[in-house]
């Protein structure tokens, strides 16, 4: 029933309701999955790899939606497939030799996928700069199922790649395949050594110097500051948790987030002179505000330290956002736990510490700061914030 069922599908790409059907029997489709995956290679093998500039310049509306739908519904039945039916490293169908190659470090494999197999060719149209939009998007999201030992050592040297040619598409089409992958295997993609790899290509295109003119630069490094600011104040992990029932995803995306949230304190040190006023306007507004509604008190925590490096190694650029980051200080040594206490002692104190404008403009909050400081020192239960903040009261008293 299976191979006629995928036949009609193939047959009449855009039927919904063949595409329902099959989520009905998607256990029955996890049953036969190396026959589902071959039905795909078959399939995809009549197919273009991609599609060249103008390779179709007499195709009209309707024959271009066709033409999307014949390459979206091969990935619309993977989509439909559970998740332990891409654990299967032995499969042949869906990884090829990968597994091996990537084992004993043929390097090759790291930079031409063969799409003889379904991996290579979910990688392939991910990565591809002419393939439609949507049938990109649709495999870089499935890439994130594919296993970690096999996804994230390609996608650390395909985005350090494209990192380095300014590849924007293949930019986001890695970090939307990690970001997948973190969250649907959790820790079994976070601990993988080649994560700290995606982290360093993400720390060099923030550190892109800004040039004048340049678009394609201030787009792409835009679209990495969205990344990580996203991944930083998302709070989705609980829902996708439960989404997936892996108990472990939580912990991995929370040591991800906190990750995201040390790229930008190392970015901070390190961004060029010229990118220092477009880098702050671009990150310390969106973490303000997302600051808010974060659950997780390591993650806030994380966030007060961000603002403190920003206000220590960009001075009086953060000048527009200085009452608002005073205001964050406050609140977190007034409601945060102790990692958000002590954090907030070090924004306070660092802008304590800044540049006379930013002193002026923040002066006005300084009475109830001074006020707070003075109810900790006499009742914090932690020694160390109270220690902290007793240094503080003592600047604030004796100027």
């Amino acid at each position: 029933m299976i191979g006629p069922l995928i036949d009609k599908l193939f047959a009449e790409p855009s039927n919904a309701v063949i595409v329902r059907f099959l989520s009905f029997i998607s256990e029955h489709l996890a049953s036969a999955a190396d026959f589902v995956f071959q039905q795909i290679i078959s399939y995809t093998r009549r197919q273009k790899d991609s599609l060249d500039e103008g390779a179709h310049p007499n195709y009209d509306a309707a024959e271009r939606q066709l033409d999307l739908f014949n390459r979206l519904c091969p990935f619309l039945i993977v989509r439909l497939l559970p998740l332990r039916v891409f654990d299967d490293l032995n499969s042949y169908a869906f990884y090829d030799e990968l597994p091996t190659k990537l084992a004993t470090h043929d390097d090759e494999c790291l930079g031409t996928q063969s799409t003889e197999c379904v991996a290579g060719l979910l990688i392939n149209r991910a990565l591809s700069n002419s393939e439609y939009d949507d049938v990109r998007r649709l495999a870089a999201e499935l890439c994130g199922r594919i296993h970690p030992k096999v996804l994230i050592p390609i996608m650390s040297y395909q985005l350090k790649n494209a990192s380095n040619s300014k590849d924007l598409l293949k930019i986001k089409a890695c970090l939307f395949s990690t970001c997948t992958s973190l969250l649907v295997r959790g820790t079994d993609a976070y601990a993988h050594p080649d994560v700290l790899q995606i982290r360093k290509a993400i720390e060099t295109v923030l550190l892109w110097p800004s040039v004048d003119g340049d678009d394609r630069d201030s787009v792409a490094k835009g679209s990495v500051c969205s990344y990580v600011i996203h991944q930083l104040a998302c709070d989705e992990d609980t829902i996708i948790s439960l989404k997936l029932g892996r108990d472990e995803v939580p912990k991995a995306h929370l040591s991800f987030r906190l990750c995201m949230a040390n790229v930008l304190i190392s970015a901070c040190q390190k961004v060029p002179r010229a990118s220092k006023k477009p880098f702050v306007s671009k990150i310390l507004p969106c973490i303000l505000h997302s600051v808010k509604e974060i659950a997780d008190s390591e993650v806030r925590a994380a966030c007060i330290q961000v603002f403190f490096s920003m206000v220590y190694h960009l001075k009086s650029l953060v000048l527009p956002y200085s009452s608002d980051l005073l205001k964050a200080s406050i609140k977190s040594l007034r409601e945060g736990s102790e990692k958000e206490r002590i954090a907030g002692a070090k924004l306070l104190a660092s802008l304590m510490a800044s540049e006379e404008t930013v002193i002026q403009n923040i002066s006005g909050g300084l009475l109830e700061a001074r006020a707070l400081l003075q109810d900790i020192c006499s009742s914090d239960p932690s020694l160390d914030v109270r220690k902290m903040c007793q240094r503080l009261l003592l600047c604030l008293t004796s100027v």
